[in-house]
């Protein structure tokens, strides 16, 4: 593999949109990228799991609420107390609108590169699907980078891309 393909696989499993263009031919190297995949995973675990704590403050802050107020017992009371003295949450519109804007941003870029840049021919359709596709990391492999150039691009495309989303996700 070239450094270049090199660089866009280990974006591919990183960001685990999995498009299976590139693959390891040899016995050795399916064990590395085995052992590769098992810490992106961890890593990608790892970011879910900090979103996830992120957004349970609200719920262990209602459920410290319940403890210092009498126990479960009384949750259905409390919470309707919880809810007077808190008020309905506030929706954090201008983070949703940031990030969606982000994301579209993204979605975007990816669409003008692969539409336009020399060699990789994609239709302004293949372009949108393309983005959706592999940004959200679905990547079903159907519309994949075939030139160097797009495979630089698609490496960083798709860390930030798959970034932005979960942003949008998280901000929802």
């Amino acid at each position: 593999l070239t450094l270049v393909e090199c660089v866009y696989f280990m974006a591919v499993v990183v960001t685990t949109v999995g498009y299976g263009d590139i693959t390891p031919a040899k016995p050795r190297g399916q064990v590395f990228v085995g052992l590769y995949v098992i810490c992106c995973l961890l890593i990608v675990a790892n970011v879910i799991s900090q979103v996830f704590n992120r957004m349970d403050t609200p719920e262990s802050l209602f459920a410290k609420f319940v403890a210092d107020d009498g126990g479960q017992d009384k949750a259905a009371k409390t919470a309707r107390e919880w809810m007077r003295r808190c008020g309905p949450p506030e929706i954090p519109w201008r983070s949703f609108w940031r990030s969606l804007s982000v994301y579209i941003l993204c979605c975007v870029a990816g669409v003008l590169f692969y539409t336009l840049y020399p060699g990789e021919g994609k239709s302004y359709l293949q372009g949108v699907y393309m983005s959706v596709i592999t940004l959200s990391t679905v990547g079903f492999g159907a519309v994949t980078p075939v030139t160097e150039g797009g495979k630089v691009f698609a490496a960083f495309w798709m860390l930030f891309g798959s970034t932005a989303l979960v942003a949008l996700i998280g901000s929802f």
